[in-house]
């Protein structure tokens, strides 16, 4: 990621299901359950939808698929796993640019809490990874 310090944050909007679907299908951490073919089973108006795109500059470097409801931030709404997903693996300073965007914006709407359930390890590894059980 660039040393900018600035993450740009976007709300996800149909015409960006491509480049969301896309980026979840190419990124280190992405499942089914942040796709929007898997979001989209939901009825409109089901949940409050806030599915977040950061960009650092011009790069999309992290999705966010989630939904307010009350004053909190949920991420899965209407899915087992949610949670940021990455392009790529990021440095703790870069992590907590993208980390530090996501506060100020939910500051920014009056939401006092996020909830977020990242998928497990399991998920997420490549079928390849061997395992180290000590």
């Amino acid at each position: 990621m660039s040393d900018a310090a600035l993450i740009r944050i976007e709300e996800y909007e149909p015409g960006r299901r491509a480049a969301w679907n896309d980026f979840v299908a190419s990124g280190v951490n992405g499942t089914v359950f942040h796709s929007q073919d898997f979001l989209d089973y939901h009825p409109p108006g089901r949940f409050d939808f806030r599915h977040l795109m950061f960009y650092d500059g011009d790069t999309l470097v992290a999705v966010l698929p989630g939904a307010v409801k009350e004053r909190s931030y949920v991420s899965p709404s209407g899915a087992s796993f949610g949670g940021f997903a990455f392009r790529e693996y990021l440095s703790l300073a870069d992590a907590d640019r993208v980390v530090k965007a996501f506060v100020g914006w939910c500051r920014e709407r009056g939401i006092e809490q996020a909830r977020l359930t990242p998928p497990c390890r399991s998920i997420t590894a490549p079928l390849t990874r061997s395992w180290n059980t000590r």
